[in-house]
């Protein structure tokens, strides 16, 4: 599969067209990935301006995820769609790599980015799994299960971005399994990239979808599945004790075949029918 990548850069006077790059984009036809420089001192330095308008584009993009770009309509699509950035953040022309859309984003990184601050280096060594990560090996696991079990993946019963009528409003479920009966499903976040503050608020939106859902009659047992960061943080010990007071099952990767395995040994039959 062919990936793509663009250089994310920062033109404070779009008539001069000087430039610097602030970040790297590798796309694929799944969505996208950004790694964006973690010290914004050059950046202000090279424009003689506040850059409090990049940390925000940066932290848009990152929580928007692989909603934003993606190749499934063609490269010529998304390269039209990166040209139309043009005033103080643009877009570098579309280039093409065998490498994965996570390699390729890496190795971007070290080439474009390095000696932008002190953290671009160990950001060119680990990028994090973003939420579409966790949706699509939660998807894949459950339809190797489902294959399992039924000799087949049962068309339509595996879907993505299902609406779930809430108490108080709809709410989107990242995963279900679901042919007019919800089985069951779950919602997706990563500690692994994003700000704190985008945490929380991913950490708070499910939280509030769990409680209202679980007030409606569509309600069936939901799951979490969750990417948990390198390290121990605070963002997501909340997390963690907000959604096991709520009473929603934590899915970790190491626990996606357990969590998998009992969802699907709880179908009826007639379900692949």
């Amino acid at each position: 599969m062919t990936s793509y990548y663009s250089q994310i850069q920062y033109v404070p006077d779009p008539i001069a067209g000087e430039r610097i790059n602030v970040g790297i984009v590798a796309i694929d036809t799944d969505g996208c990935e950004y790694q964006f420089v973690r010290d914004w001192r050059r950046a202000a330095a090279f424009g003689g301006q506040d850059v409090g308008f990049l940390r925000e584009f940066a932290e848009e993009a990152v929580e928007a995820g692989s909603n934003w770009f993606s190749v499934s309509g063609g490269p010529k699509t998304t390269a039209a769609a990166l040209k139309k950035w043009h005033n103080k953040v643009q877009f570098s022309e579309l280039r093409p790599s065998t490498k994965s859309r996570n390699d390729l984003l890496v190795a971007m990184t070290t080439v474009f980015l390095r000696g932008q601050g002190s953290d671009i280096d160990a950001a060119a060594r680990f990028v994090g799994r973003g939420r579409e990560k966790a949706i699509s090996t939660a998807t894949q696991v459950l339809g190797a299960e489902l294959r399992k079990r039924f000799g087949h993946a049962p068309r339509g019963l595996l879907q993505r971005d299902v609406v779930l009528r809430g108490h108080i409003e709809t709410h989107q479920l990242d995963l279900a399994v679901k042919n007019g009966t919800l089985y069951g499903g779950a919602f997706a976040v990563s500690f692994e990239t994003g700000s704190p503050k985008m945490q929380r608020r991913d950490t708070d939106a499910i939280a509030f979808a769990l409680e209202d859902v679980g007030k409606g009659a569509e309600f069936q047992p939901l799951s979490v599945v969750v990417i948990p960061p390198r390290d121990k943080t605070p963002t997501y010990a909340r997390a963690q004790h907000i959604f096991r007071e709520l009473r929603a099952p934590i899915v970790v990767e190491s626990g996606l075949n357990k969590w998998a395995q009992s969802l699907v040994a709880h179908l009826p039959e007639d379900v692949a029918a």
